[in-house]
């Protein structure tokens, strides 16, 4: 997608370790990793920070809609 040197088999063995960290800790492994990518690239993104500051706000949506749910319940 963006005609550079790319190493697929480091994002492999990182969604790799990725889902085997997973489901150390309960969760379920999946392949979103590469969806992120495409969507990272389409959009824009060229660099690893761009996929890490990604993450980060996939994580924080999962965390404030966690505490909304909860302060909804009380």
């Amino acid at each position: 997608m963006t005609e550079s040197h790319h190493s697929p088999n480091a994002e492999l063995i990182g969604q790799g370790v990725g889902n085997i960290m997973s489901a150390l800790f309960g969760g379920i492994p999946a392949t979103g990793a590469i969806a992120r990518t495409a969507a990272n690239v389409k959009n824009g993104g060229r660099t690893p920070i761009a996929g890490m500051i990604h993450a980060n706000y996939t994580y924080a949506d999962i965390v404030i809609s966690d505490a909304i749910c909860i302060a909804h319940s009380l």
